[in-house]
């Protein structure tokens, strides 16, 4: 078992590396948010809204590419998603399930916006498509 004092140095020279990256990085022009920033812009993008606060967000940009997108690719969504979702996995995954489903859920929807409207991409809009239906079906986490 390793000691406090080796597990203190060891973050600080971790700390030390990653600093001497992140000046590189800057002096080559790159963009390095630390690791505070970059977990609080995860916080407030995808775990502090609510699912109908980010579906509410992303359909109006999806609606305004195309108002008939969710419908051409079958999906209807429930006038209660969290509802919906909660009502699909508890039985079978518990509270901890329905909430790692509720974030995915978040984090797909933003995905199709950001594959159909900011950075389209076939591919991977199809992929998450099909990854958001299974989740609507109830078949996103294994039993």
């Amino acid at each position: 078992m390793k000691s406090q004092e080796s597990n203190e140095f060891e973050r600080a020279e971790i700390s030390i590396r990653g600093e001497a990256i992140k000046k590189t990085l800057n002096a080559l022009g790159y963009e390095t948010p630390d690791a505070t920033d970059f977990f609080k812009g995860i916080q407030e993008y995808y775990v502090k809204p609510s699912i109908a606060d980010v579906v509410t967000e992303e359909l109006l940009q999806i609606a305004e590419h195309d108002p008939n997108f969710l419908k051409n690719q079958g999906i209807i969504l429930p006038d209660n998603l969290e509802s919906y979702i909660s009502n699909l996995y508890l039985d079978s995954h518990g509270e901890k399930g329905v909430k790692s489903v509720i974030y995915s859920a978040k984090v797909i929807f933003r995905h199709i916006r950001f594959f159909l409207v900011t950075n389209p991409d076939e591919e991977e809009l199809t992929h998450t498509i099909t990854e958001f239906k299974k989740l609507l079906e109830g078949n996103y986490l294994k039993t």
